[in-house]
């Protein structure tokens, strides 16, 4: 049997991951430019994809993104709850560049629904444990978020 047809099944599979991680990034960029109408649709779509996916860093991926999201429309519960369990699935997983990225957005969380104090040491520790494993750009966005008004 030739090789690609061996492969062919998980094609689509592999695409839809894709898709979805590339509906993640553009609901971020959206984010960054305050599109939010956009980065909703986005982040939506990206759920839609991922549904059938077994990929369980997507949907951490996803949940952080959607954190995001939420946070930027104020909603801060829901934030909190995509970003317990992201952060909760990460570690269960191994998963520690996920784990860092859903402690970075919890300590932005915190900080910017007015919880200063537990924000800034979700980040200084995160930048201590960050630094300490290697993850040196995770370490500087936490310091960088930290030191933000």
């Amino acid at each position: 049997m030739h090789p690609r047809k061996k492969r062919a099944p998980y094609l689509p599979v592999l695409e839809t991951v894709t898709q979805s991680r590339t509906q993640v990034s553009n609901g971020l960029i959206f984010l960054a430019q305050s599109k939010l109408p956009d980065a909703r649709r986005a982040i939506a779509q990206a759920k839609n994809l991922s549904t059938n996916s077994a990929s369980a860093s997507l949907k951490i991926e996803i949940d952080i993104a959607d954190a995001r999201v939420q946070m930027a429309a104020s909603r801060w519960a829901e934030a909190n709850q995509l970003l317990e369990a992201g952060l909760g699935r990460a570690r269960r997983l191994g998963l520690l560049g996920l784990q860092y990225e859903a402690r970075l957005a919890q300590g932005e969380l915190d900080r910017k629904s007015g919880r200063t104090a537990a924000g800034n040491a979700i980040l200084g520790e995160l930048q201590q444990d960050a630094t300490g494993k290697g993850f040196k750009l995770i370490a500087r966005r936490a310091s960088i978020a930290a030191s933000q008004n």
